[in-house]
């Protein structure tokens, strides 16, 4: 959620905390998931929970968390957003029950109403750093709602040079969910965009419903932040960029859901479809085990490969034709590798491929789904053969790229 101010971060200066660089240990991302039937998944017997909340008892835990008052700090009504709900420290927005946490909105005396709570200052809560942390939530979906499970850093900085990682946000009866990074660029100005979404029009694998329960993660090693959900992996971001040094910190968590808000197009809730329930069953981070594998055999994609004596040769495929279809959809024409089990095509908004996704098919036309109108995506793609059950890719193919009609 594209937020913050000096009041948020200001609640950090009195423990400033140690930075995430300092872990002791990080699994790079290829070593913690695995492809599983065409599926990326995370290997969670290679992590220990360091901290967590279940939600198993009959009130919030309070030693785990801040609950947030008001409509946002002076100066800045509507947290920065626009957003209409007024956050209260009461049962009837906020309550622990049957094991999950709710979050409800409502109306009631003219005014909207909702819940916010944080882990700043809270311990190992506050010391969300590289590894992976996951949410199990179920959402409501309606006009001017904006739920959101997402973090600020803890570097005592003024946002956007705090940083923040939105895990998960969705709104409106959007079937989708987003995530998002914003950071300071070298002016000090907020640099965000560098994300993912999964969506039922853009998931070919399970189709995205909001309205169930889903799990929403992030895993964070020593170059990249990876974006999953139910397990698999759906965008990576390289954290390159000199600018981008906050998003290496440590982080505490937020959960609220707003009402109204610049990202619902600033449409209030219907006052007779109130109230929603934000449900959450766990929250959990997650860090490497003593003595986990973290520096298996990487092979680099490459097309002259050699191993155990044998040299692996994986011609290049090409993208031959881009080709706009109905509905923000973009079909990829791909060269046909002999030999080849597969191929990834990568596709991003940017020449960058900052905050790109992959596709996995082995087919050669695959179809891109859910992208945005009247945006210029830029396409390439590599194969990929299997010897003795490991996966050997070839060089990326040269870039194409095509408009989005309307």
């Amino acid at each position: 959620m594209k937020k913050l101010t000096t009041f948020l971060v200001a609640t950090l200066s009195a423990t400033l905390l140690s930075t995430v660089g300092v872990s002791a240990k990080v699994i790079p991302l290829e070593d913690a998931v695995k492809l599983e039937n065409n599926v990326f998944k995370l290997q969670k017997d290679l992590f220990e929970v360091k901290w967590s909340d279940e939600f198993d008892g009959t009130k919030l835990d309070r030693n785990k968390w801040n609950v947030q008052v008001g409509n946002g700090p002076v100066g800045l009504p509507g947290w920065g957003n626009n957003e209409l709900e007024y956050y209260k420290d009461s049962t009837e927005n906020l309550n622990v029950s049957d094991g999950t946490l709710k979050i409800i909105a409502k109306y009631a005396n003219n005014q909207y109403t909702s819940g916010r709570i944080n882990t700043s200052g809270k311990g190992e809560g506050s010391k969300i750093g590289k590894g992976y942390i996951e949410g199990r939530i179920k959402l409501p979906s309606l006009r001017g709602i904006w739920p959101a499970f997402w973090m600020l850093g803890t570097n005592g900085k003024t946002w956007p040079a705090c940083g923040e990682i939105d895990i998960m946000e969705t709104w409106n009866t959007d079937t989708m969910a987003a995530f998002t990074l914003h950071y300071a660029d070298l002016n000090g100005n907020d640099n965000y965009g560098s994300g993912a979404r999964v969506s039922k029009e853009a998931d070919d694998v399970t189709p995205f419903d909001k309205t169930q329960w889903h799990t929403y993660g992030v895993y964070r090693d020593d170059q990249s932040l990876s974006y999953i959900v139910d397990g698999r992996l759906i965008g990576k971001c390289k954290m390159t960029k000199p600018e981008m040094d906050e998003l290496y910190d440590d982080y505490y968590i937020l959960l609220n859901m707003a009402c109204g808000g610049n990202l619902t197009g600033n449409v209030a809730p219907a006052i007779n479809a109130l109230p929603v329930t934000m449900e959450v069953d766990y929250v959990r981070y997650y860090v490497a085990k003593e003595g986990s594998s973290q520096n298996e055999t990487k092979v680099t994609p490459t097309q002259q490969t050699t191993v155990a004596d044998k040299k692996i040769t994986v011609s290049k495929t090409a993208v031959k034709k881009l080709k706009n279809v109905k509905k923000r959809k973009l079909k990829v024409s791909l060269k046909k590798v002999k030999g080849a089990k597969g191929y990834v095509v990568r596709f991003c908004d940017n020449k960058k491929f900052d905050g790109y996704e992959d596709i996995k098919t082995k087919k050669t036309t695959v179809t891109i789904k859910g992208l945005d109108k009247k945006t210029k995506y830029y396409v390439k793609a590599k194969a990929y053969v299997v010897v003795d059950s490991k996966k050997y890719y070839s060089k990326w193919s040269s870039v194409k790229s095509k408009k989005i009609k309307k």
